[in-house]
């Protein structure tokens, strides 16, 4: 959430169907950003893929070793990405929306949320994150799933 210009950040809430997200709801102040995705923050949208939520620049492509893994019934996926590999590169704000965004989630939902972190991420920058929201931190292989 921006405190500076008052902007409210929503969830998604997703609903699994056999292991698979059959659903979105999205709270009433998330703007749609697409299909299947919403606004995050300025410059940022969280979209909907099998695994869970990913969280991604707006002129970045979800990219394919996101999009394409195999889903784990076991948890859901808060995927963070990132333009490209360096330092810093999720912004302080986009942090904050992040944090907002698990917090606003169900309790069904947050009791298997999981953060995750592509190659593109630092991973200073999501540590601190993950234990304030008390999550497990995940880090995607960079090879991705195999074809």
């Amino acid at each position: 959430m921006n405190g500076t210009d008052g902007a409210a950040v929503s969830a998604v809430v997703a609903q699994r169907s056999g292991g698979r997200l059959s659903g979105w709801a999205p709270l009433p102040d998330l703007a749609t950003a697409g299909p299947a995705s919403f606004w995050l923050t300025a410059g940022w949208v969280v979209d909907l893929v099998p695994g869970g939520l990913l969280v991604r620049p707006a002129m970045s492509a979800a990219e394919p070793m996101v999009t394409r893994r195999a889903v784990d019934p076991r948890y859901v996926d808060l995927v963070v990405t990132a333009a490209f590999r360096a330092p810093d590169n999720v912004p302080v704000p986009v942090l904050g929306a992040i944090g907002e965004l698990a917090r606003r989630l169900p309790e069904p939902v947050r009791q298997r949320l999981r953060l995750v972190i592509t190659d593109r991420v630092d991973p200073p920058e999501l540590t601190g994150l993950a234990s304030a929201l008390r999550l497990p931190l995940y880090r995607l292989p960079s090879h991705g799933p195999r074809s």
